[in-house]
């Protein structure tokens, strides 16, 4: 479904690879043309699969992966962390509780060398939302600051909710889970060194 152009997210439609027809090129404009050509490669993810307005882009972080919202254009909506800034990904710098803030910007600005894939990944549980509402969602959210928690409201959250009006976040539900373990082993420890004192007295 190809997205409307909205205030604030323009260039929001499918991009479609062109080729520059030149008459006569020169050097220069053959240079020209190369570049183009490398620009529209960005739009490609490393499966070599093309991002359309509306999909979900997953980049692979440090610590968590990063997500965002595909508008077009070249261009994604995206929930940074406390101290995350322009171009932040979810495993660099900044705190994971307090003020975050929605921003939109290049897909290469944010993604830069790592590796990115779309990944609409519950489009098997929920009904995506049309790909003009998620983009005008999206880019309604632009320059918002919003309480972000690692747990409970990140990226991933933010990017599930613009796609299917649904806050999920597969990342932290794996950390709940592994804290959620860590607290049984403990309690399981301090239950046997509570015996083991008991039995010594």
């Amino acid at each position: 479904m190809r997205g409307e152009v909205r205030p604030g997210c323009q260039g929001s439609e499918q991009e479609a690879p062109t080729r520059l027809q030149l008459p006569d090129r020169e050097p220069q404009q053959e240079a020209i043309s190369s570049s183009s050509a490398a620009s529209i490669r960005k739009f490609f993810d490393k499966d070599k699969k093309q991002a359309n307005p509306g999909d979900l882009i997953e980049t692979k972080g440090y610590l968590f992966n990063h997500w965002a919202v595909y508008v077009g254009g070249g261009n994604v909506v995206h929930f940074t962390k406390p101290g995350g800034g322009s171009g932040s990904v979810s495993g660099g710098g900044g705190g994971f509780v307090g003020e975050g803030k929605v921003l939109k910007e290049k897909l290469e600005d944010v993604v830069k060398e790592d590796k990115w894939i779309i990944n609409n990944l519950l489009d098997h549980k929920y009904t995506p939302r049309p790909a003009d509402e998620i983009v005008k969602n999206a880019c309604s959210m632009v320059d918002t600051n919003l309480h972000y928690h690692l747990l409970d409201y990140n990226c991933e959250h933010f990017a599930t909710e613009m796609r299917y009006n649904k806050r999920e976040s597969q990342q932290a539900e794996n950390i709940k889970a592994k804290i959620g373990l860590a607290a049984v082993k403990v309690c399981r420890y301090a239950a046997r060194v509570a015996l083991g004192e008991s039995a010594s007295r």
